[in-house]
Order: C-alpha cells, then structure tokens, then sequence
C-alpha cells in the first residue's frame, strides 16, 4: 500500500494515514489467543460447576380449552374478539391469589410461588398452555391438573352466583305454593257445602296456575344460567415433564462465550488506550523517517557491550544491519559526526551508541564514542571505563588536549571521550564555539564521532548540539515509547534542522504484536544458529554444564 507525500513549508514530509489495515489487529488476536482460549475455557467451566451445583428444575404443562357460553356462540367478528379477550381474563384470574390458595391447600403444600407458573395463550385459538416449573417433577404435574380443577369450579361459581337470587326467590314462592295447594285440598274434603266447595276449587285451580307459572320461570331461569356459563374444558391432563434448568451443556456455552468476549474487549480495549508505539512501520510512514534498526531485546550488564562479548548472536547482527543502513544513508554527504538521542529516559540510547561505535570499529574504522550527556553519563558504566578528564575538561583549555581525553574501549580502533566532571551549565557547553572545535579536532584522528546526548524531550542539550552534527539517530521503545512524545521529539529536532536519517527501535519485544514480526523473528531465528550462546541448543549447554562441574569437582565421566 502506497502513501501519498506532501511537503510542508519547513520542507519535512508528511504522510497522509493509511488505509485500515487488519494485520495489526489479527496479529493482536494471535498473540493474545493463548488468554481468549484460556478465558473461555475458566468462563466454561466456572458455568459448568455453577449449572452443577443449581438444584434441577422440571416443567410439566397441560392445555385447556375457554368452551365459550351458548349464548355468546357466533360467527361474527365481535363473538371471536369477544372469545379471545375471555382467554386473556382468564388467563389473568387463574393466578388469583384466592385460586391459588386453594389449590395449596388441597395438595397440602405449605407455599406455592407464582414465578414457577406461566400460562400463555396459543394465538387465534380459545386455547392457553399452563406450564409449571418446580424442584419436584411429579408435584408440578399435580400442581398443573388440580389448577384447572380449581379454576373451573371457581368460574363455574362466579358465574352461578348471578341467577343464585332469582332461583332462591322463584323456590321460595313455588314451595310457599305448594303449602297453599295442600290446604286448599284439605279444605276441599272437609267442607260438604256446595257453594263452598265450588269456591274452593276455583281458588285451587289459581293456585295450580300460579305454580304451574312459577316452574316455568324457574326453568327458564336454571335455561338461561346454563346458556351463559363458560366451561374450563381441560384438553390434556399435565404429565412429569423433563428438566428445564439448569441446562448445564448451554450454561457452559454462554459463559464460555462470555469469557472470550470479556477478554477479546480487554485486549482490544487496553490496546485502544495504550497509546505507545507499536508499529515502527506505520510510524516510520507517519513521521516521513525509516526505521534503520530493529534491536531485539538482550541482557545488559555494566561493562559487557553484546556486540563485544557475543559478536556473533542475532542482536550483534542486528547492530551490524543498523551500521551498514547508516552508512547507506550518507552516500551523497559522509556522515562523520552522528549524534544518538532519545525522546525521554529509559530509552536506550546509550547502549545503542556503544554498540553502534563497537561494530563501526571492527569495520576497520576509528571511531571516537562522545558521552555529550553532561547530566547523568552512562558511557563509561556501559564500556566498563574509569571517567577521567572528560568532555567537561576539554571545555577550560585553551587548545583542548583531545588525545589525553580519549580513553581505550578494550577493541582496536575505538576510543571513548567520558563526561567528565559534571557542570552547572551543559547547554551552553554543548551550544558554543568550543563544541565545534572540539568536534573539528576529534574528526582529525577519527572516520567517525559518535555523540551521545540527554533526551531531546528532557532538556535542550541534544537541540542546540543538532545543528553541529552530521545526522541524527532517534532511539525509542515499542511498547514504551508514546506516539505522542516521539512526535514531539521529531518535530522538535526539525526545527533546528538536524539531519535527521532515521530510528532505531531498541529493547523490541519479538513476541509483542503490532510491527512486522513475522520478518524480524525470521531475520533473528536465521542468525540464532551461528549465536555461540545458541549453540547446541539447552541440551547442549546442559552437557558442558555438567563437564564443567565434573572438572572442578574432580569426578570423570564413567565409561
């Protein structure tokens, strides 16, 4: 993918931001599977044990029927709307708490929860589905069949109880009736007088009337309760249904799910917020500069410079790749005074320097290593020297004494000029007329002087000394370096108009994501073989290991 330049006023290059590109992020997946596997597996089996340890719940259900009244029967539209609001009453009154009651006391249980009951109605039909949930299989079928027991009886009531007065009234006056008849009768026989009894009889053949009218008015009246009843007619009795939960298989699963999901965001999400560099190439895009060196991180001791005491290991080569890109960067101009910051502390830098100055020198080349940090000097730790004079000394003579000032580094063609004594005022010293000439002189009996400074971001030593070098090197840290603060640094070095040739990634972590690891892990795995450290591999190390203690201890291996 190609990037588009375009030139500010100042003159330095720009980038326009690459398109979206999703190795970084698949990159980031590969590096952090082993903790998405391993999350989803705990979030598994914590919803496994957890589903395990749930008491089991079983579902038993049954279907009744709303058998509408006879009267309330019809085709129309209204009678169907009518049918289908009849169901969601009842299917609200069925969890009465009067309903319920009763069926509790007719099982004999001392509770009975309403969240362990769910009825629902099936659409477009006069039919609802109860389904009860409870720890014992059997009880919840019996909980569901003797609720619609109860329930039918209790509409059967409240319906009933509408006609209840006028029946009660139509019996009363029927048996009040039934008295008056038997009198009438007795008085009939007893009376022998004709007009009398003439009267009589045509007062009992009213009375006969009037019962006869009442019969019928209370068989109208039973006609019309039964017309205008609705049955509760159960279509299937509730059977012991299977265990609806805990469903330890699903359980399992969702939390698997959840698991991964938790950390897929924590991955993604303290990515998002780590602002710190992480991949050298699309900075190198961004700020218009190569990444000349990509230094794998090794131990560092005072005194033991790797390219010195491992000359052969892959970070000793990835020093040498770094020497022969400098040097390709100062084919049209040579670059004979480099000077090496850093954006903040920490960074690098001087073992970066010494290196650098260490494998300059077995080129075959005089190279001079300049510790210009007049601060806190780490030259002379890193090469293991006593600091003498120093560069601080040189600053008071009239005509500096550069020979006495340098210092052997412990290999051909490599010489160190310390700190020296530490003074109040580094940014002038290292900004003046004295700089340069010291500079001039040391160029006299050197190919190249290396200058190490303080970080570009903490104080202006490496600005004001820029402008008297060559080129410029930038080291910084993925993963510890901010994009921001190295940004800083760049913009800042191009105000003074260093020659800046490029960066150099140090301390990089080959098993960190987010740069082209494919390409360097290759690159180290392919020298790693002809590293003396790396020979062998452990097992031989473990067997020189062991002839080494046989030599001291003065046992023999045995034949």
């Amino acid at each position: 993918m190609e990037n588009k330049l375009r030139k500010r006023d100042i003159g330095e290059p720009v980038i326009d931001e690459p398109e979206l590109d999703l190795q970084p992020y698949l990159a980031l997946a590969w590096h952090w599977a082993w903790l998405f596997i391993l999350a989803a597996l705990l979030g598994g089996a914590a919803g496994y044990l957890n589903s395990r340890r749930q008491i089991p719940i079983y579902a038993s259900s049954t279907t009744v029927m709303i058998d509408a009244a006879p009267t309330s029967r019809a085709a129309d539209y209204s009678s169907i709307y009518l049918s289908e609001r009849l169901s969601d009453t009842y299917s609200i009154l069925m969890l009465n708490r009067p309903i319920l009651e009763k069926v509790r006391e007719e099982l004999g249980m001392t509770d009975l929860e309403t969240q362990g009951i769910e009825i629902n109605k099936i659409p477009n039909t006069q039919l609802l589905n109860i389904r009860v949930l409870h720890a014992d299989r059997k009880l919840a079928a019996e909980i569901a069949n003797k609720l619609v027991e109860v329930f039918g009886q209790e509409v059967v009531k409240m319906q009933s109880e509408r006609y209840a007065v006028s029946k009660a009234s139509l019996q009363s006056q029927i048996t009040d009736m039934e008295e008056q008849l038997e009198e009438t009768a007795g008085q009939i026989r007893q009376i022998r007088n004709e007009a009398e009894r003439a009267n009589l009889e045509q007062k009992q053949t009213l009375y006969k009337q009037i019962y006869s009218n009442l019969l019928m008015s209370l068989e109208q009246v039973r006609l019309a309760e039964a017309q205008t009843i609705s049955n509760i007619v159960q279509v299937e009795s509730a059977l012991p249904g299977g265990q609806v939960s805990p469903r330890v298989r699903r359980s399992a699963i969702q939390a698997a799910l959840f698991g991964l999901l938790l950390a897929v965001g924590l991955v993604f999400g303290l990515n998002f917020l780590d602002n710190t560099v992480k991949n050298p190439d699309v900075l190198s895009r961004r700020l218009g500069l190569s990444t000349l060196g990509m230094i794998a991180s090794h131990e560092t001791r005072p005194g033991q410079v790797v390219t010195i005491k491992h000359p052969r290991s892959p970070v000793s080569e990835a020093f040498r790749a770094l020497r022969t890109n400098v040097r390709f960067a100062g084919v049209d101009r040579p670059l004979r005074k480099l000077m090496v910051t850093s954006p903040m502390h920490e960074e690098g830098k001087t073992t970066i320097s010494a290196n650098l100055a260490v494998v300059l020198a077995q080129s075959g080349e005089r190279v001079t290593l300049v510790d210009s940090d007049l601060r806190r000097p780490m030259v002379h730790k890193t090469l293991g020297l006593r600091d003498g004079t120093g560069l601080s000394g040189l600053f008071v003579q009239d005509t500096p004494d550069i020979e006495k000032a340098m210092t052997p580094a412990g290999i051909a063609g490599l010489r160190a000029v310390l700190s020296g004594a530490l003074p109040p005022n580094p940014s002038e010293l290292l900004g003046s007329n004295k700089m340069k000439e010291i500079l001039d002189r040391m160029l006299e009996s050197s190919d190249i002087v290396i200058l190490d400074t303080p970080p570009i971001m903490s104080v202006t030593d490496a600005a004001v000394l820029a402008s008297q070098v060559d080129a410029v090197l930038v080291v910084f840290r993925p993963g510890a370096t901010k994009t921001s603060v190295l940004t800083q640094a760049v913009e800042q070095l191009r105000l003074v108009n260093a020659n800046l040739i490029g960066l150099v990634a140090n301390n990089v972590n080959m098993a960190r994501v987010g740069y082209n690891t494919y390409y360097y892990r290759r690159y180290y795995s392919k020298y790693a073989y002809y590293s003396e450290e790396a020979r062998g591999g452990w097992k031989a190390n473990t067997r020189r290991l062991a002839k080494k203690i046989a030599r001291k201890t003065g046992l023999k291996k045995r034949a």
